[in-house]
């Protein structure tokens, strides 16, 4: 009975893409030698010393088999088959790392801080026999700053789960608990108003995901020939006639000096986005306090660059590994 069925179902199971579980007592009858496809996964007896219950599936190691007692007076045992697939959550550890918040008001006293500064006794403190410590210089500044930046600010520890969805931010969070806690009110009114006020930024959150993977793709992809032509054709283009060299400065040449509202500029365009740089100095202080730091960072380059110095805390940094 069994080799009508399987001759019929064979072109069935060798084309299905879908889960498949075949089980019962075979007795001598193997499906693998008709269907390649399929896997057993019981390895222990089930009647004496002879395996006649089988479990095929189109999974490879899908299940791990144990064996228990028989039901009633059945002269089979029975059998308890355990996924081997885990769910990420219990596979990969919870991470925890610890952000920064920033209170209401928070940047203005920073500014406040900074203005009521004075810079001066970072220099003087430096200075030995009219030379200043360029690296002692700048590691004070840098951790004068850090340490404001640390009043004013509150470190918080987070978890992220591995199975958390990118765009599962605390506002969402905060939303799901209000629809919760109006759902159990039991107030229709409170919980519609609730599920609308979810949908926009869960809409907005996966809609800023999706534009971050699909932005490196190309949109036109009728002018995507032409570009790539003028790309790799630019190198027989007319070349066009280069500057003439000047000469190096000599070691007598005065050194570059910055100006102050040049380093503002500098400092006011800097990425808060961006992670902070070697010095630990985040760049929203930067930003936020560019027309407060401009004077002190000018001071501090411009005698870098009369010692032809970086500090060490500028340069320094520890660097990750990632695997590939």
């Amino acid at each position: 009975m069994c080799k009508p069925i399987i001759a019929y179902d064979k072109e069935t199971l060798l084309d299905i893409e879908a889960a498949l579980i075949i089980a019962g007592d075979f007795n001598q009858t193997d499906l693998r030698s008709v269907c390649h496809r399929l896997y057993q996964h019981i390895s222990c007896p089930t009647r004496g010393e002879n395996t006649l219950d089988h479990v095929y599936t189109n999974i490879t190691d899908a299940y791990n088999s144990t064996p228990l007692p028989p039901f009633g007076k059945s002269n089979h045992i029975s059998l308890l088959l355990k996924p081997t697939y885990k769910q990420l959550l219990k596979r990969v550890k919870v991470t925890a790392k610890t952000v920064r918040v920033w209170p209401e008001g928070a940047e203005s006293m920073l500014q406040y801080c900074f203005e009521c500064a004075d810079w001066d006794m970072f220099k003087t403190a430096a200075t030995r026999d009219s030379l200043v410590d360029v690296n002692e210089y700048a590691s004070s500044v840098t951790t004068f700053i850090k340490k404001c930046v640390d009043d004013v600010t509150e470190k918080k520890q987070i978890c992220t789960f591995p199975n958390q969805k990118p765009w599962m931010n605390s506002e969402v969070r905060s939303l799901l608990k209000a629809r919760d806690a109006a759902f159990k009110s039991g107030i229709s009114e409170d919980l519609k108003a609730a599920r609308h006020n979810l949908k926009t930024p869960d809409a907005c959150g996966k809609e800023s995901k999706q534009s971050l993977i699909t932005r490196a793709k190309p949109t036109n992809l009728l002018a995507l020939p032409a570009e790539l032509n003028n790309f790799y054709a630019r190198f027989e283009n007319t070349v066009q006639a280069c500057p003439p060299i000047t000469a190096l400065p000599s070691a007598t040449d005065e050194p570059l000096i910055l100006a102050t509202e040049e380093v503002r500029k500098a400092l006011k365009r800097v990425s808060t986005r961006k992670a902070a740089s070697p010095d630990g100095i985040p760049g929203r202080v930067l930003k936020a306090c560019s027309s407060q730091l401009a004077a002190p960072f000018t001071d501090l380059f411009n005698v870098s660059l009369a010692q032809s110095t970086v500090p060490d805390c500028l340069k320094a940094t520890t660097i990750i590994p990632v695997p590939k």
